[in-house]
């Protein structure tokens, strides 16, 4: 009798069952249909004959699921989701916001799938990333990217005069009463740079909005106050104010929608007379810039002219601008979204709704 050799007996292998995409049964579909011998399918698409028995099974799911549009046609399993209604009622506002030229981005998605939950009666549904990656994962939705333009760059680093001659200034006053402006460009019109497509579609939301206005801003070092904003644009009496009594801010306009010198002293004699009734004496710290000159006669505002990198990395490290960036961002999104609702177009090189 021969001895065992010790070595452990082959494994049988163990053959995994081929998964079929959707585009692939259909091929399936049509070729039984069209008189293919099963044998010859099943060999080609390297299946089993009771594997595409189970295709022509369920071959009205398939083909409803194909034509409707409700899965990615590279999908391989037709499981829905547990909010279906709400899936398809989103997918839906998709197609039509494609239709108006509304180039849709992740929080107008979330945005849009939390407030058909609420429609929808499902209060305990909560628009996570994960739920948001497996939505986008289902019906092939991808990111498509427009190419922008490098965003300047900022000094952030402290200069010798934040650290030795500032303090001078500060000796006299709270930190309440000691205030930060810094102006900014706003592209008020800008569409977003992505949007969501389905995989194989081209992507086009039109050209890249150039329009602008100046935005200044203002706060104090504790963070407890916050200037009126200080809104310069090209129109003196833009159509959007139409029948508007009062403004939430102070508008100023000119040829160009920079600050220029008279602009800005009007708006510091503006706020001296606001601080003087409110009988405080605050210092405020501005760059040093030609369409910054100094201002006479003023009575509660001390102005600090600093070399332009100073106050622009401590206004930075506030993150005022930042912060009224996101949320006119927001804004903005939610008109983009009231417009699908409307069922109105946006104009690519504008935020205006038609």
């Amino acid at each position: 009798m021969a001895e065992a050799s010790g070595s452990p007996p082959p494994q049988p292998t163990v053959r995994r069952k081929k998964s079929i995409s959707i585009e692939e049964k259909i091929d399936i579909i049509s070729a039984v249909e069209s008189g293919t011998k099963k044998a010859d399918i099943a060999a080609k698409y390297g299946i089993k004959k009771n594997s595409l028995s189970s295709i022509m099974k369920n071959k009205e799911k398939v083909l409803e699921a194909f034509e409707s549009l409700r899965f990615d046609p590279k999908r391989k399993r037709l499981r829905t989701a547990f909010y279906s209604d709400l899936e398809e009622a989103l997918v839906k506002w998709y197609r039509i916001a494609q239709c108006l030229n509304v180039p849709v981005n992740g929080p107008m998605l979330r945005l849009k799938a939390n407030d058909f939950a609420q429609k929808l009666g499902h209060s305990d549904f909560k628009c996570s990333n994960g739920w948001l990656d497996r939505f986008k994962s289902r019906y092939g939705l991808v990111f498509r990217a427009h190419p922008v333009e490098a965003a300047a760059t900022t000094v952030d680093a402290p200069t010798l005069w934040c650290q030795n001659i500032l303090p001078y200034y500060l000796n006299d006053y709270q930190p309440k009463n000691v205030f930060y402006i810094q102006e900014t460009g706003l592209l008020y019109q800008m569409l977003p740079h992505n949007t969501f497509a389905f995989k194989g579609e081209t992507c086009s939301v039109g050209e890249v909005s150039k329009k602008r206005i100046t935005v200044v801003v203002g706060t104090n070092m504790d963070g407890s106050e916050k200037l009126p904003l200080l809104v310069i644009g090209k129109n003196k009496s833009p159509r959007s104010f139409k029948d508007v009594l009062s403004l939430p801010v102070d508008y100023e306009a000119n040829d160009t929608a920079w600050m220029t010198s008279e602009v800005f002293k009007q708006w510091m004699r503006k706020l001296d007379d606001r601080f003087r009734a409110q009988q405080r004496q605050v210092v405020i710290l501005v760059d040093s810039l030609p369409a910054h000159p100094e201002v006479k006669n003023l009575k509660s505002v001390k102005l600090v002219f600093s070399p332009p990198d100073s106050s622009s990395s401590i206004a930075v490290k506030q993150g005022a601008i930042r912060s009224l960036k996101v949320k006119y961002r927001c804004c903005l999104i939610k008109r983009f979204v009231d417009c699908v609702e409307g069922n109105k177009r946006v104009y690519a090189d504008s935020s205006r709704c038609n």
